[in-house]
């Protein structure tokens, strides 16, 4: 199941591990979603980590601690089928 997901000549950016995912109907569309606009929030940090307040990051693990979870379990479940 895992072999064969990217095609080599993809071009590959911050969130097309997750598109990959979603369009090989591992990941939900509401899951690609939230891990497509996280993937994008890692971006914003690394790029303008000087915007970025300990608040934000608290709020949004709060929010979407659970998503990260069921990713996890999402990834373990295809690697161990």
């Amino acid at each position: 199941m895992v072999k064969g997901l990217l095609n080599p000549s993809t071009e590959f950016n911050a969130t097309t591990g997750f598109r990959v995912l979603y369009e090989k109907d591992i990941l939900t569309k509401d899951l690609f979603e939230t891990m497509e606009k996280i993937s994008k929030f890692r971006n914003i940090i690394v790029h303008h980590y000087d915007r970025i307040t300990p608040e934000i990051v608290v709020n949004i693990l709060r929010k979407d601690l659970d998503d990260f979870l069921v990713f996890k379990n999402t990834i373990v479940t295809l690697l161990t089928q």
